[in-house]
């Protein structure tokens, strides 16, 4: 350990030392791979990823990864905090800070206009790095499709507990999930029932007819309600969606007469057996429920056991798609992820701060569980 500590933006050839350093912390097995896909596949000239470096040694590092956002109706670019990581032997040097404060001056001199992040530890990033946190915002919601598909070790009660303890735990987990699932069908089957579709109104493709579908139909939406937003275009989709290295994505699109009014996006994970539903958004109640419908139609014939649906309920568009759920039998948890955020040079916006405006759902995630 010396004083002569280095900051700098991160090289080709230390790609392999800085994951070997984030997989024995988080038990992970992130690659160089991935981080060429989540930093230098999409816009390669705005990402920024930090390290502070004590001789060969890497002990600090801090990413931003780009996204265009709309604000205000405005597309602006942003970047996500993510692969904040310091060393636990130099506690007490504030690492942390240092490397922040890099991270955040090579991300003005990009002109990114603020930093967002999703993170247990809001009170820290406001003491240390001066950000706004909003706590208990984002919740996760989550259904049971198929009882025999569960690994009980989705529960952390039994996942925990000793081989006696399953003993006794293994038949009262069995008989929650059974209530579990006769309350959900009968919710199901009563929202699905009630539903009146003309069959030649709505059309469910697996892609976007048009490139501009999605942002016409949040620019449809903000005509309604200004809301803080991914700029979701075809570029973006190929980038997080479709050429994704970590997950294999399915989309779904509701259109009617060519306008599109509701969309899913999703992951199934084999090992897991959960399905991430990484974004539900529909514009009117009926799309939504079709969509749903279509949606739940496809998971039974396939091996799953829960679908999970990551979002911030405070905002009004993603509240819609939590009630939805919630009338179809799915439970709602926090998910103990904090927002925070901080605006970098002359930038404003007072919707930065107002937790409602933000539309957060599991796509705000790069393609990692939640």
């Amino acid at each position: 350990m010396t004083n002569d500590l280095v900051k700098k933006e991160i090289g080709v050839e230390e790609l392999n030392d800085v994951f070997f350093m984030h997989n024995q912390q988080y038990r992970d097995e992130r690659t160089s791979a991935d981080w060429f896909y989540f930093y230098k596949k999409f816009r390669p000239d705005l990402s920024v990823f930090g390290i502070i470096k004590d001789g060969d040694l890497i002990v600090a590092t801090q990413g931003m990864m780009p996204y265009f956002m709309n604000v205000e109706g405005k597309k602006i670019l942003a970047a996500k905090s993510e692969n904040t990581l310091t060393d636990a032997a130099y506690r007490g040097r504030n690492l942390f800070k240092q490397v922040y404060d890099f991270c955040l001056d090579v991300s003005e001199k990009k002109e990114i206009q603020f930093i967002w992040g999703l993170t247990k530890y809001g009170e820290l990033w406001e003491r240390k790095v001066g950000f706004e946190y909003f706590g208990g915002i984002n919740k996760i919601s989550t259904g049971l499709i198929k009882i025999k598909e569960v690994d009980l070790n989705y529960f952390n009660i039994y996942k925990n507990a000793s081989r006696m303890k399953k003993l006794i735990l293994k038949p009262l987990l069995y008989l929650y999930l059974t209530k579990l699932k006769i309350k959900g069908m009968m919710k199901r089957n009563k929202v699905f029932a009630d539903r009146i579709i003309d069959n030649n109104k709505f059309e469910i493709v697996e892609n976007l007819k048009n490139d501009t579908d999605l942002l016409k139909a949040y620019e449809n939406y903000r005509l309604k309600e200004e809301i803080i937003h991914i700029h979701q275009n075809s570029k973006y989709l190929d980038w997080r969606l479709y050429s994704n290295p970590k997950l294999d994505y399915k989309t779904l699109f509701l259109y009617e007469k060519d306008v599109l009014l509701a969309y899913a996006y999703y992951s199934f994970q084999p090992q897991t057996k959960i399905v991430n539903l990484a974004d539900f958004t529909f514009f009117t109640q009926q799309s939504g429920i079709v969509l749903l419908q279509e949606l739940f139609e496809k998971l039974i014939k396939e091996k799953i056991s829960f679908i999970k649906f990551f979002g911030n309920i405070k905002n009004e568009l993603v509240k819609t798609t939590f009630d939805l759920l919630s009338s179809v039998g799915f439970d709602i948890k926090s998910s103990g992820l904090d927002l925070v955020v901080k605006p970098l040079g002359n930038y404003h916006s007072e919707y930065l701060n107002m937790p409602s405006k933000w539309h957060i759902t599991g796509l705000w995630f790069e393609g990692y569980e939640v």
